[in-house]
């Protein structure tokens, strides 16, 4: 397990093959910007992660790489989200469907490992103003096999969501995205109906102070 917080040490340059990912063919830059944006473009190469017998090592380098940018990017860091990264950051809305089908053939104790930091920008991807942006997010909840992970972690997984999900069924400013965060509410709600009291209870407690 990776700690949290760890700089990136994967490369941060496309491999020659743009199809495969290979740490040794490519240098990291110095340069922080450059480093995150090398990272995003590593994560646009596409791999039919359905396939469990194709581009092996390709797959475990993105994998690893994708977890990395969450980490980072929910620890706070500051100095990389610049205009420059911009258009890569467009790229990236398709960060979600990736890892979305790398979820598809985690195992459950991988599941685990990652699970905090992914779903602390699940919320905030949920939280987006942006239409695509949160529809994809949400869409997590249509997959069965994520659902029984959550299910399994409903736990840790719903003390993360649940502020961001509340508060987005009162504000938000699209009526599809709203009817969606109910379905969620209400499939979080019948995963664990005491702690889905005790959360709404301690969300309207922390509102009215």
């Amino acid at each position: 397990m990776r700690p949290a917080g760890r700089e990136f040490d994967m490369p941060a340059v496309r491999a020659p093959n743009p199809g495969l990912l290979d740490e040794e063919q490519v240098q990291p830059p110095n340069n922080p910007v450059e480093l995150f944006v090398g990272k995003l473009r590593q994560c646009c190469v596409v791999f039919d992660f359905l396939d469990p017998t194709s581009d092996l090592r390709g797959k475990e380098v993105k994998e690893s790489t994708l977890i990395e940018l969450i980490d980072f990017i929910t620890t706070g860091r500051t100095g990389v989200l610049t205009e420059e990264t911009y258009p890569e950051i467009i790229r990236m809305v398709l960060f979600l469907g990736e890892m979305e089908a790398i979820l598809m053939v985690v195992e459950p104790e991988q599941f685990v490992v990652i699970m905090e930091p992914l779903f602390k920008q699940i919320a905030r991807s949920v939280s987006s103003s942006h239409f695509q942006v949160a529809e994809r997010a949400l869409s997590y909840w249509n997959s069965e096999h994520l659902l029984s992970l959550m299910e399994e972690n409903n736990k840790v997984i719903m003390p993360i969501m649940f502020p961001a999900l509340y508060r987005i069924s009162k504000e938000h400013w699209n009526q599809t995205i709203i009817a969606y965060v109910y379905n969620v509410l209400r499939t979080f709600m019948e995963m664990n109906p005491r702690l889905f009291d005790e959360l709404t209870s301690s969300y309207k407690a922390e509102r009215q102070r």
